[in-house]
């Protein structure tokens, strides 16, 4: 809890910021700043502490707009794979790591790379690029990442490697439509729609249809 040595340097202006904090969040979010240990920083305004602050309270204090926001938008993981930027729903990736060293496998496609153990456990390693139809990634890209997926409906997991992770986007899944000019035909077979983010076209996997299709079930 905010104290006589806070950062923001007084009693008077520490109750302006439980205040803001309480009027945005509820009252239980004034007692959740101890549980989450909260501290303000003395180089933000009122407003960008009560931002930082949503991150860590967000999840455990649901309120209306919380409500609102998971029915209004959808999160997603958005990356790309060379000049094209690819997005998928945030709840299918695990976690994102740098690559780490792959076992090659004999008497397998070009796009499956091998296997790789991520702390015990096993996952194949699909260059997903050679997969869709483009061209293979650089293995020379220092920004490459080993983007870790699962299907939330059966016990498959695999990971992808892409060119660059840009981070989570929120989308309004109203405003996904079919792409309007023609997919190579390995990308169109997982398609879920595109959507046009920040000027930029994003195009959306489908996950499920990814790791359930016939190749990954025979390979990876």
């Amino acid at each position: 809890m905010l104290s006589d040595n806070s950062p923001l340097g007084g009693d008077e202006q520490d109750q302006e910021l439980l205040d803001a904090i309480a009027a945005a969040f509820g009252a239980d979010a004034v007692a959740a700043l101890d549980e989450n240990e909260v501290v303000a920083s003395p180089s933000l305004d009122l407003d960008a502490t009560v931002q930082e602050l949503d991150q860590a309270i967000y999840g455990q204090l649901p309120n209306q707009e919380q409500v609102m926001r998971s029915v209004e938008t959808q999160q997603i993981v958005a990356f790309q794979l060379g000049e094209t930027t690819f997005g998928m729903p945030m709840e299918h990736v695990t976690e994102i790591q740098r690559l780490p060293p792959v076992t090659n496998l004999p008497n397998v496609p070009e796009w499956l790379q091998g296997v790789a153990n991520l702390r015990g456990h096993i996952v194949s390693v699909v260059d997903v690029r050679t997969l869709l139809g483009l061209e293979p990634s650089d293995s020379g890209n220092p920004t490459r990442r080993l983007m870790v997926v699962q299907s939330l409906v059966d016990e498959i997991d695999s990971g992808l490697i892409v060119d660059r992770v840009l981070g989570i986007r929120n989308i309004d899944p109203k405003q996904v439509h079919e792409p309007t000019s023609p997919m190579e035909d390995e990308l169109s077979d997982y398609l879920s729609g595109v959507i046009e983010l920040e000027e930029r076209l994003i195009v959306l996997l489908d996950v499920e249809k990814l790791l359930l299709s016939d190749a990954f079930r025979q390979f990876a």
